[in-house]
């Protein structure tokens, strides 16, 4: 008797684990709006910070560049892939000298005196890292599906709930007609957010490689991730 009572029991109770299992992973399985002028306000009297901004911006975004997504590592290189919709061309930017941008920007922008770390009143002697692009040129339909999944990722973002606003050491920051969105830790386990970025990597290589085929087939992958950001909205 005892036995088919357990049973059903610990099923039950598995049941509401798994529940809210998922309900903790689909807790901030979204990107996070990054409002640009707060970020702007908040950086203006950091010379480091604030001339970071300004060669990530030079250094990685094209002037042609109608979306994209920045990547930061805490310790690597920083990139870039972007797209220029008129010519239906997607670029892959890095720094191509294995030096970072931050690295670069800390030793014009920052000075030890007397054992002593301060900030200088501008950059002095300051050389940018070498960068390197790849590009490859896309379908309509494919640069369709990416058009459609940036705005539906973007437009899906909103703030954290509860306490999980940590970094994980790795920036990435997706922009696309003025608005900007970023991830974070919490929301790359597993879920839509992980599926984002390894499509991302995956087109990464398909450029770096200029694999035509592999880059479309990326892109019609990405259909299905877009319907699910779109159903957060």
């Amino acid at each position: 008797m005892k036995r088919t009572i357990i049973i059903p029991l610990l099923f039950c109770l598995s049941l509401i684990a798994m529940a809210q299992t998922n309900k903790d992973q689909e807790k901030n399985n979204y990107l996070i709006p990054v409002d640009k002028e707060q970020e702007r306000q908040f950086i203006q009297d950091d010379l480091s910070l604030s001339f970071y901004a300004e060669e990530i911006s030079r250094l990685l975004i094209p002037s042609n560049a109608a979306f994209g997504v920045i990547f930061r590592p805490s310790l690597f290189s920083e990139s870039s892939i972007t797209c220029d919709t008129q010519r239906r061309l997607l670029m892959y930017t890095t720094v191509d000298d294995g030096k970072t941008i931050w690295g670069c920007v800390c030793d014009a922008t920052e000075v030890i005196e007397d054992g002593v770390e301060r900030m200088r009143d501008k950059p002095e002697n300051y050389q940018a890292p070498m960068m390197k692009t790849y590009s490859l040129t896309i379908s309509n339909d494919a640069l369709k599906h990416l058009l459609n999944l940036w705005s539906a990722a973007i437009g899906a973002a909103k703030p954290l709930q509860g306490d999980q606003n940590v970094l994980d050491g790795i920036g990435r920051e997706f922009f696309i007609n003025g608005k900007y969105a970023r991830t974070h830790r919490g929301s790359i386990k597993e879920g839509r957010i992980l599926r984002l970025l390894n499509l991302i990597g995956d087109l990464r290589q398909a450029i770096i490689d200029g694999d035509s085929v592999r880059a479309e087939k990326v892109c019609q992958e990405s259909v299905s991730l877009t319907k699910e950001f779109e159903s957060l909205k």
